[in-house]
């Protein structure tokens, strides 16, 4: 049997459809898209053409021959048969492909004729400057820019179908990769065939996968067409963007923007809003007609017993016409307000182009339009999410319309004019979107202008924007009091400078107050650092009121936050009002000192710091440890050097059993009394301290002025330096733990063996 088409053909289908010439058979080609178009010339035929058009002779002529060889219409019901029809289909298609390549061929000389003329008028413009007359209208400026943005946006797009051709030209090389693999191996196996039955239907494979392989090939060279054609009009809109890009820079030199051109501006933002007040009026007459007819229809529904589909569809017609109505007055007004803006950036541009402006005013313009910029993106939004309602509203009554039967005419009436009802709501709502971008855009314009003449601003320009941006920061309103006194930025800022500059004039203050004036009239350093630290506190509050008071914060504020702060200590500052309570007892009573050694708990350290919260020790090994006060006023605490820095220490030693211990002692003192850091008064003393597991136990105690717990330490490692050297010359052994096991061998030792033993061995008994 004859293989089906393969899947090449329906992706070959695909790509003829989506090409960009409109081509039928017996008909001239017709050519989509906005172009140049230069005058027709006689123009002699080029090789390509030439091979084309011998091309599609041949493929007419086999044509000819593979319909020839179709049946006669007359053979009643019976099918033509499918290889004939198919082969007449490859050369139909292919003859379509072979058409578009000639009008993709047609199209790209109109394309080298447009770029050729635009590059001539561009080469003009470069010698002779633009046809209109110096001094050049600012509004001939204006629509000179107009049409440079439309030109960047439809560059845009074309960007996009050159890509798209290029995609759609690599996806049918694919398609003729595929079809020409599939032809080698249909001519593999017709050379490979031995079988004479199957020679015919391999032959007829041959030919058709050839024929779909040539069409495939036909499509490669018309994408490839189309891919050129896309990149010429590509350059064609870009040499049209200089054109106007390099006119609009001519004209920008020259350009005049007199009174009158302001005044027809004007006249046309009035004219506008005529326009707009006149389609108000409409609304509100019709308006108030469809309240009237959407009343009579809910009456009648309410009053219905078994209202009917019509009048329930009447109603849902009445009410959306209804609805639209509100809307549309709705944005009409806004659009109104829209003119206001309009009019004022109008008046702004002129005043910047004939220079009547201050940079204060361009900065407090530039903005106001970022502002209304931003406001008109939002209506941007609204009106895209209404249009999209509008069309997914219209979408089910269309559906609606297609479920309704066509002998109930009465609902398809008022489906209808639902349909009508939206098509003109979102028509409205188009309109309203070209008078909205109309609107950005001008506001966009001054923007870009007012960039422009900043780019040329003095250095003492410069410092005057700036200036005002800092003096508009500084004045900005965070909130307000309850006697509608403004809480600026530049208060908040003054308020915060001068409560850091009261903190350092009360700590200045107190610590002169606590060192120098107290202690001169007596009073202990405990109690003066005590003291000292209420003055500190005290002139901080003083100077935080102060602070307060000049940036205008009412101080009747602190009536609520006072009950709040005396709720906060009854529940919340429990702890942190005892830590404080506690810091002035230690600062006025002074158990503990800074420098002094203490011991709390397992907590060993020196005191470095003591403040009105927490005690910071250092302990032996270099770490800081933040004590709250509390801890040291409510527990037991060990204070080394209270009332006087000298303590005693102990080194403790075991010697071998029968070892003298009068020798033992006599070396212990020995080595204490010789060490430059132990003191000679109180003496010290070795002690026999007991009978030990596997020593004799010693002990030796000297005196020393403390002053670090590593100090300590490493006069006790001193020491037992010594005493193992002195040991050592005396044959004096240092005990250390040991068992003596004593085995009664005057009978034989019993031994057992517990726990499974391996396999394939005996137990030991």
């Amino acid at each position: 049997m004859v293989r089906s088409i393969p899947a090449a053909i329906a992706s070959l289908t695909a790509v003829l459809a989506a090409a960009p010439w409109a081509v039928c058979l017996g008909e001239a080609p017709v050519v989509a898209g906005p172009l140049l178009v230069a005058a027709e010339q006689t123009v002699a035929p080029t090789p390509e053409e030439q091979t084309l058009a011998e091309e599609r002779q041949e493929v007419a002529e086999r044509l000819r021959v593979a319909q020839r060889s179709l049946p006669e219409p007359d053979t009643g019901d019976q099918q033509t048969p499918e290889p004939t029809s198919r082969e007449v289909e490859l050369l139909k298609q292919k003859d379509l492909v072979l058409q578009q390549r000639e009008a993709a061929e047609q199209f790209k000389k109109e394309l080298e004729e447009s770029r050729a003329e635009v590059q001539r008028q561009l080469d003009n413009l470069r010698q002779n400057g633009p046809d209109a007359e110096k001094p050049y209208s600012f509004l001939y400026l204006e629509s000179l820019n107009d049409s440079l943005a439309a030109e960047h946006d439809r560059l845009k797009s074309r960007e996009a179908a050159t890509q798209a051709s290029k995609e759609s030209h690599e996806r049918a090389k694919t398609v003729a990769e595929d079809a020409a693999k599939e032809r080698r191996r249909a001519a593999e196996r017709v050379k490979t065939n031995e079988d004479g039955t199957e020679a015919g239907e391999l032959a007829l494979e041959l030919k058709y996968a050839t024929l779909e392989s040539e069409l495939a090939a036909a499509v490669v060279e018309l994408r490839r067409l189309d891919v050129e054609n896309e990149k010429y009009i590509e350059q064609t809109k870009k040499l049209e963007a200089q054109l106007l890009e390099e006119t609009v820079a001519i004209v920008e030199q020259d350009v005049n923007f007199s009174s009158v051109d302001l005044q027809k501006q004007l006249v046309e933002l009035d004219q506008l809003k005529k326009e707009i007040n006149s389609e108000l009026e409409t609304n509100e007459a019709g308006r108030r007609y469809l309240d009237e007819q959407w009343s009579t229809a809910r009456r009648r529904l309410d009053e219905a017993a078994d209202p009917s589909g019509a009048l329930r569809a009447e109603v849902e017609a009445r009410e959306q016409a209804r609805s639209l109505r509100t809307e549309e007055k709705q944005m009409l007004s806004d659009q109104l307000q829209w003119l206001v803006p309009m009019r004022q950036t109008w008046n702004r541009r002129y005043r910047i182009a004939t220079g009547d402006y201050t940079t204060t005013e361009l900065t407090d313009w530039e903005d106001n339009a970022e502002s209304l910029v931003d406001e008109l993106s939002y209506e941007r939004k609204l009106i895209d999410a209404r249009i999209d309602e509008l069309r997914s509203s219209l979408a089910a009554v269309d559906r609606r319309m297609k479920d309704t039967s066509e002998d109930d005419a009465q609902v398809r009436r008022w489906l209808r004019d639902q349909q009508r009802t939206l098509r003109a709501g979102i028509e409205f709502y188009n309109d309203s979107y070209i008078r909205l971008d109309a609107a950005t855009r001008l506001h966009e314009k001054l923007l870009l202008e007012i960039e422009r003449r900043s780019s040329h601003f003095s250095f003492g320009q410069w410092v005057s924007v700036y200036w005002q941006k800092i003096g508009d920061i500084w004045s900005y309103e965070l909130t307000s009091t309850r006697d509608d006194n403004p809480i600026t930025v530049g208060k908040v800022v003054l308020g915060a400078l001068l409560l850091v500059l009261g903190f350092a004039i009360s700590k200045r203050l107190s610590r002169f107050f606590g060192r120098r004036v107290l202690p001169r009239l007596g009073v202990q350093e405990g109690a003066a650092h005590a003291l000292g630290s209420l003055t500190f506190y005290a002139l901080v509050c003083c100077a935080t009121l102060v602070a307060l008071r000049l940036v205008n914060v009412p101080l009747t504020l602190f009536t609520f936050l006072g009950g709040a702060i005396a709720i906060g200590v009854g529940f919340g500052s429990q702890r942190p009002i005892n830590n404080f309570l506690s810091g002035l007892i230690l600062l006025t009573e002074r158990p503990v000192r800074v420098g002094d050694m203490i011991q709390l708990g397992d907590l060993n350290g020196i005191v470095e710091s003591i403040g009105t919260r927490s005690t910071r020790l250092r302990t032996e090994t270099n770490l800081e440890v933040i004590v709250p006060n509390s801890a040291l006023v409510e527990n037991n605490v060990s204070n080394w050097t209270l009332s006087d820095p000298t303590i005693r220490s102990v080194v403790k030693v075991g010697v071998q059993y029968g070892t003298p211990t009068d020798k033992v002692i006599e070396i212990l003192e020995s080595v204490a009394e010789q060490h430059i850091r132990v003191l000679d008064a109180p003496e010290p003393f070795a002690w026999f301290t007991g009978f030990g597991d596997n020593a004799l136990e010693f002990e030796l105690h000297f005196y020393l002025v403390f002053r670090s717990l590593t100090e300590q330490k490493r006069i006790q490692s001193e020491l037992r330096l010594e005493i193992e050297r002195r040991f050592r010359e005396a044959h004096i052994v240092v005990a250390f733990p040991q068992r003596d096991v004593h085995l009664d061998t005057t009978k034989p030792l019993q031994i057992h063996v517990t726990g499974d033993a391996p396999s394939g061995k005996r137990k030991a008994a």
